[in-house]
């Protein structure tokens, strides 16, 4: 078997071949298709996606149908919303409270999507421990025991303490 010898001869560019293949008295033509590097993220195509959205720019979780807010009114709107199984679903004015100033502070309620129940049908996140939460409060405001009536302040300020012999006197005004 002869020795060959094989020449390439043609151009080189950023990306792409061009040429000629000779090899003894066989010969052919390379030429390879210009390969795009791509350095921008948006330019790309078969981007991933969560929950269904594209993955492109700077996306937030509402975007990507993560966690979507509404008002109770808004949500109501939409009765056969289905939120996906993971999605979570904040009420922005679930519940106004008074604090002990006297101003109202509105509590968030969350409800998190099972991919089979409308939203509206969905009991809120802690509901169970909110109630129970509610109910000892309650119980506890009316239970006469535990708290200081304004009789008992000012029967435990009437008394007078008197120091006889290292042994505390307390009398009391009717």
């Amino acid at each position: 078997m002869a020795d060959s010898k094989i020449v390439v001869s043609g151009k080189l560019n950023s990306g792409s071949i061009s040429g000629k293949l000779q090899n003894g008295g066989m010969s052919g033509t390379i030429s390879l298709p210009k390969v795009i590097g791509v350095s921008d993220y948006n330019a790309l195509t078969n981007k991933p996606s969560i929950n269904g959205v594209t993955l492109s720019g700077n996306m937030s979780t509402q975007d990507l149908q993560i966690v979507s807010e509404n008002t109770t009114a808004g949500w109501n709107s939409n009765p056969q919303y289905l939120p996906k199984a993971g999605e979570i679903c904040i009420y922005t004015d679930y519940m106004t409270i008074q604090d002990d100033m006297g101003n109202d502070v509105t509590y968030p309620g969350i409800k998190i999507g099972d991919g089979n129940s409308y939203l509206i049908d969905m009991p809120f996140v802690g509901d169970d421990t909110r109630y129970l939460l509610l109910r000892r409060l309650q119980e506890h405001e009316n239970d006469a025991v535990v708290h200081v009536t304004q009789h008992d302040r000012d029967f435990w300020d009437n008394k007078l303490n008197y120091d006889v012999n290292g042994e505390t006197l307390i009398l009391t005004r009717l």
